[in-house]
């Protein structure tokens, strides 16, 4: 690309409207277009619909991990609270 530092800015736009008038859609793409959104579809039910099956599995192994986490701590306080339960405290 080269710059062209005597051309005006008028000058310059004009130049590029006239190099692209041309340009344009190719003919069925407006039809193409509303096929396209007709076919999706409409709501925060298709965004949460493909990322449940993303995240669905990743939670579900969240949620075990967490309950074995749980249950291995309430085992640990219940053999813990176990032990001083029989016991007697003696003084000499």
């Amino acid at each position: 690309m080269t710059f062209r530092t005597e051309e005006s800015y008028d000058a310059r736009a004009q130049r590029l409207g006239r190099a692209t008038d041309g340009l344009g859609p190719s003919p069925g793409f407006h039809a193409r277009v509303l096929a396209a959104i007709a076919r999706e579809p409409v709501g925060w039910w298709s965004v949460v619909t493909p990322l449940a099956g993303r995240v669905l599995p990743v939670l579900v192994v969240l949620a075990l991990l967490a309950s074995a986490a749980a249950w291995q701590a309430a085992s640990d306080t219940q053999q813990a609270l176990a032990v001083p339960y029989g016991s007697l405290e003696v003084e000499w």
